[in-house]
């Protein structure tokens, strides 16, 4: 009868465990849409690696492959991320460490394109607050108002409004 029993609970648990999996590898590839790939992206290709997709991650960069599946210890992305290197001045919450841990730990699953829209750098449309004319409506209106040229070539004096 036990013979019987240990392969149907195999059986059981597979739907299981290839839902944590896939979790893991949501989470993981989460993760990396948001904190790498604004850097290693395509366009970028900040120290020549790309993290869009599993293989430019296998292949690596100058230093050498990002991620060895199964080995965490050894992977490049892993190591950056808990010596705090990577990403540059905002390093991952300790979790966030974790799941990368553990995700490459299980194989780096990884199973179509990280999410498109945050691969790329957000750009500047005509609305950008930096691109906007400076009129007389402007909340720095006030300032042109209290500047004048004290003569040519010299420089600006402030007085104020009369």
């Amino acid at each position: 009868m036990l013979k019987y029993f240990f392969p149907f609970t195999f059986l059981l648990t597979f739907p299981l465990l290839a839902q944590e999996s896939s979790d893991l590898e949501s989470r993981a590839k989460s993760i990396l849409a948001k904190q790498c790939i604004t850097c290693h992206n395509g366009e970028l290709k900040t120290a020549d690696l790309v993290l869009d997709s599993r293989e430019g991650a296998l292949k690596g960069g100058k230093s050498g492959p990002a991620l060895i599946p199964n080995q965490p210890e050894a992977s490049l992305l892993v190591r950056k991320v808990f010596d705090g290197q990577m990403p540059p001045g905002n390093p991952l919450s300790k979790e966030d460490k974790e799941v990368l841990r553990a995700w490459v730990a299980a194989g780096a699953v990884w199973t179509g394109p990280l999410n498109a829209t945050a691969a790329t750098r957000p750009r500047a449309t005509l609305d950008w607050w930096s691109l906007q004319p400076l009129g007389w409506g402007s909340r720095n209106h006030h300032l042109l108002q209290t500047c004048r040229l004290v003569g040519p070539g010299r420089l600006i004096a402030l007085f104020s409004p009369s």
